[in-house]
């Protein structure tokens, strides 16, 4: 939402409103959760592109918590608000940027009195995998300049956030494709990769999570959404529960 996000549109209340008018019977709210490193500010968060001003910085990771308060105070003010036309659930995306990011998640969950978290991963050794394609091969080369190393890192990071948080709904389980030269390759070609994967998914399986079918793949330039039919697949074997979710 434009409120509290630099690449969204409407308000928080519009969003509300027009979920009313479709007639939804619940309504999840999510937003990402603050970065608390200056190094963790996204280009658009630190370049005033509207100003042309490639030399002021706009926003710091307290600008971030606080907006995040914000959000987190207005879902629950329009929650109460439209309480007698549909249920709101309140929650928050992850991000694991480094092993202190789970202390992090933490923090809030503590905060706040969260419905539910979305589990997701957002970099590889600290550096973002779904902004840029430059970023995404920094962070191939960072890894040891092979897909199938990236690839493994991500898995297993997630895993950390998975064990550690158990996060109700495991957000894009495989958005480490965006910017990768084949964005439909065949995860089983890697044996290291493809047990990181069906560990992963029975670790989510084990404590009870939800797997999210994410439709922004499509406009992203993927063929499927997230996950692939692979991944799908092994959901498909195992009767693991989904949610939906359109960015």
């Amino acid at each position: 939402m434009i409120e509290f996000c630099t690449h969204a549109v409407d308000s928080l209340e519009d969003v509300i409103l027009e979920a009313i008018r479709q007639k939804f019977n619940t309504f999840a709210l999510t937003e990402h959760m603050p970065r608390d490193q200056p190094s963790d500010l996204y280009p658009e968060e630190v370049y005033n592109a509207l100003n042309m001003d490639l030399y002021k910085i706009h926003l710091t990771p307290q600008n971030l918590h606080t907006t995040f308060d914000k959000y987190y105070h207005k879902a629950v003010a329009l929650r109460a608000k439209y309480q007698g036309q549909i249920r709101i659930l309140i929650g928050f995306e992850t991000e694991y940027i480094r092993a202190e990011s789970i202390q992090c998640v933490q923090a809030l969950l503590q905060k706040y009195s969260f419905d539910y978290c979305v589990g997701s991963i957002h970099h590889v050794l600290g550096i973002p995998i779904d902004y840029s394609s430059e970023l995404w091969c920094e962070a191939r080369q960072a890894c040891g300049g092979t897909d199938e190393l990236l690839y493994a890192q991500y898995f297993e990071e997630q895993y950390e956030l998975l064990v550690q948080i158990k996060p109700l709904v495991i957000g894009h389980f495989d958005v480490i494709r965006l910017w990768a030269p084949d964005k439909m390759a065949k995860l089983r070609q890697w044996p290291s990769v493809w047990a990181k994967v069906t560990r992963n998914i029975n670790t989510v399986i084990h404590y009870g999570g939800l797997f999210e079918l994410n439709s922004a793949a499509y406009r992203k330039g993927f063929e499927e959404a997230y996950p692939t039919s692979e991944i799908a697949m092994v959901h498909h074997q195992f009767s693991c529960p989904y949610c939906s979710r359109k960015l």
